[in-house]
């Protein structure tokens, strides 16, 4: 608020409040008036009323003593009539009670003398009355009750009696004319101080309408200052108090005189512990002395002072940006020093962390101008071309560029001016020794402040690499035709020598049971001994070539998958070797095998091949012990296993027992061409599993193979 605006609401608050004082006044004076008005009149309407009850307290008197002694004649007939006692206790009870009205009476006519004079009148007609009363009781007692029945007496007692209601009548009418008088004055007290009300209230309601007319414009003016000064007053509250910086004042002695809820909830103090207080009471002597120091430098420059400082949290030290000016008076003295200090720790950080993100990153960043200048450049740049910051800074970033990609990062530059962005770029920049390095660029502009913010990856190995990728793919292309040509050859081959070696050996198997029987018997055992070897031979060159061709055709056949039960095939492949088991003693355990989505023929010779081997390496064994099973399952596969207790074999070659004509043991001590496991490999390589073996020599064997986890059942 400016200071015209002070002096008006200083005018306003004084004119308002001499307004009211001159309202007050006459208020109290029409108050004043009206309440020794309604005093008077109160009073006076009071002792009217009690006027008004003394006159009915006479007549009620009368009535009393009226009734009373009427009383006392019935009780005395009463008995005059029964003769019962009874009737003249009752009459005495009457009796005082009589005289107890008649003194009261007595009492309440003390200041009406007319009333007394009427009551010295009634006292004697009473008494004798009760006399009369009493000398007929007398009478009854002594002559009986017709004596006590005498009519001249009744008729005395008539006539005093009349006298009494007379003198009687006549005090109740003087009282009735009183109790007129009295109620009529105590009417026009009330309309007198009901008048005096109406009045005072008229003069005060007039007043109060006035003072409303006058003071009216002149409250409106203060509520309207007041209101200005309380918003003022909470909006500055809210601010310094929900400011996140913190805010202070101190005189120029250095004591605190505010402070804001920021600076007590950092500090812990609470505000009745500042205010009032100098930093060296407060805080540690170092801190002091440096708050200290800067409120003096503001005091001599009187110029405001900006710097950094470190605040201790309750969670650590933090980073502070301060200012601190001096605040001026009227006169312009200086008469206190204001400082805010802001939290600036996150922005500290987070500048030191984007500095080192700047300057540790591996791709190379920069900020070019839309002048195409280089206005800063990252450690990157030095160490992938070899120019240091200070050579690139202020130069044309073209002027780095391969003259042959010049016209298209021009392009790209004139996309980003325009407010586009680039996604994916690529060209070459000249190193400081003349060579050249792939660069991958994306890049962003600023377009309100003319820049252009960009990374790029040295990406020439990568180029170099990708080429090298490049040729080495065409050349596995073609080796792998070439391969896949001699695979072809290869088994067109294998195919057709083993179909065309048939031929020989039926006419060697042939000739050579010609010769046994035509000249058998002329041979010598030696002859026949190598005609029982040519036989041999040719039968063991037949299995070789059958064995060849199955190898051959399970390369070639396609596969057939359907849902197969594993138990089956194993009890099928059992019965196809029942020859070679006959005779044999067996222990067979064969576990719950689960059923597989595979091809059932090609699966069914892998177990022919793996229980010919176990019964056939088991031979010297008695019994021979062969077992079947599934193993626990492995991520994604199904194990199967064909274990035995035959010869074994040496672990050392277990490489070898899959590869085709690949034996451990001779030909005398087993038969076979060494082509099984070979199959079994093949087939369970197609079906995408694999195959494997443990052994020892003498100790058995296991041999492996897995099947990917597609089971649609699992049995047990």
């Amino acid at each position: 608020m400016n200071r015209w605006g002070r002096v008006g609401d200083s005018f306003v608050r004084t004119s308002v409040e001499n307004k009211i004082r001159l309202g007050l006044a006459a208020g109290l004076a029409v108050l004043l008036g009206a309440g020794w008005l309604s005093y008077h009149t109160t009073t006076k309407l009071i002792a009217t009323e009690d006027w008004v009850s003394h006159t009915q307290d006479v007549i009620t008197g009368l009535e009393s003593v009226s009734a009373s002694l009427e009383e006392v004649e019935t009780e005395q007939r009463g008995y005059l009539l029964t003769g019962s006692p009874k009737f003249l206790e009752d009459r005495q009870s009457a009796v005082r009670q009589l005289t107890v009205h008649l003194n009261q009476l007595r009492q309440t006519l003390t200041n009406n003398p007319e009333q007394q004079h009427h009551l010295a009148q009634l006292e004697p007609l009473i008494a004798e009355r009760l006399s009369l009363l009493d000398e007929r009781i007398t009478v009854f007692r002594q002559s009986g009750r017709e004596a006590s029945a005498d009519a001249g007496a009744m008729l005395k007692g008539k006539a005093v009696m009349d006298n009494i209601r007379e003198v009687i009548g006549q005090m109740r009418s003087l009282e009735n004319n009183l109790l007129v008088q009295r109620v009529q004055l105590s009417r026009a007290g009330v309309r007198w101080s009901l008048s005096v009300i109406v009045i005072g209230s008229f003069l005060a309601c007039a007043l109060g309408v006035v003072a409303f007319i006058l003071l009216n414009r002149d409250f409106k003016l203060r509520a309207l200052a007041e209101d200005r000064v309380r918003a003022g007053r909470a909006e500055l509250d809210s601010i310094l108090n929900n400011s996140p910086a913190i805010i202070l004042v101190k005189d120029v002695e250095g004591r605190y005189q505010f402070v804001n809820r920021r600076f007590l909830q950092v500090t812990g103090f609470s505000l009745e512990q500042v205010v009032g207080k100098t930093g060296f009471e407060l805080f540690e002597k170092e801190i002091a002395e440096a708050a200290r120091g800067h409120d003096l430098k503001v005091l001599r420059s009187e110029e405001p002072l900006e710097f950094e400082e470190t605040v201790r949290y309750p969670d650590g030290p933090h980073t502070h940006l301060a200012v601190k000016f001096s605040l001026r008076d009227a006169a312009g003295r200086i008469y206190a020093i204001c400082g805010v200090s802001t939290d600036i720790t996150e922005r500290k950080r987070a500048e030191e962390e984007r500095d080192r993100f700047f300057n540790l990153s591996r791709d190379l960043m920069c900020i070019i101008g839309f002048d195409h200048r280089f206005r800063t450049v990252n450690p990157a740049w030095e160490r992938t071309l070899g120019f240091t910051r200070e050579e690139m800074l202020g130069k044309p970033f073209i002027e780095f560029v391969h003259p042959d990609d010049r016209p298209a990062t021009l392009a790209e530059a004139e996309k980003l001016v325009g407010g586009g962005e680039v996604i994916y770029f690529e060209n070459r920049y000249v190193c400081k020794d003349g060579s050249y390095r792939w660069l991958a660029w994306s890049a962003r502009a600023a377009v309100p402040q003319g820049l252009m913010y960009a990374t790029a990856r040295d990406i020439s190995e990568w180029k170099e690499t990708n080429e090298q990728i490049l040729r080495l793919n065409l050349e596995l292309h073609r080796r792998a035709e070439q391969l896949e040509t001699a695979n072809r050859e290869l088994e067109a081959f294998s195919y057709s020598v083993s179909h065309d070696l048939r031929a020989p050996l039926r006419h060697i198997d042939g000739f050579v049971k010609i010769l046994e029987k035509q000249s058998g018997p002329n041979l010598d055992d030696r002859g026949r001994r190598y005609l029982g070897i040519v036989a041999d031979s040719a039968r063991q060159m037949g299995v070789l070539i059958d064995d060849l061709l199955v190898f051959s055709r399970m390369s070639r056949a396609e596969l057939r998958r359907s849902k197969v039960s594993l138990n089956s095939l194993v009890h099928e492949a059992m019965a196809e070797l029942q020859m070679e088991i006959n005779g044999r003693q067996i222990a067979w355990k064969i576990g719950e095998l689960p059923d597989v989505e595979a091809d059932p023929a090609m699966l069914r010779q892998v177990w022919i091949n793996l229980i010919a081997n176990a019964v056939k390496y088991t031979r010297p064994r008695q019994p021979a012990e062969i077992e079947v099973g599934c193993a626990n399952p492995a991520d994604g596969e199904l194990v199967l296993y064909v274990r035995d207790n035959g010869v074994g074999f040496d672990m050392q070659y277990a490489h070898k027992l899959f590869g085709v004509f690949q034996r451990l043991h001779r030909a005398e001590e087993f038969e076979g061409t060494g082509i099984g496991l070979a199959n079994v490999r093949r087939i369970v390589t197609r079906h995408g599993g694999r195959t494997w073996a443990e052994g020892k020599p003498e100790g058995g064997a296991t041999f492996f193979f897995s099947l990917p986890k597609t089971i649609t059942e699992t049995k047990g």
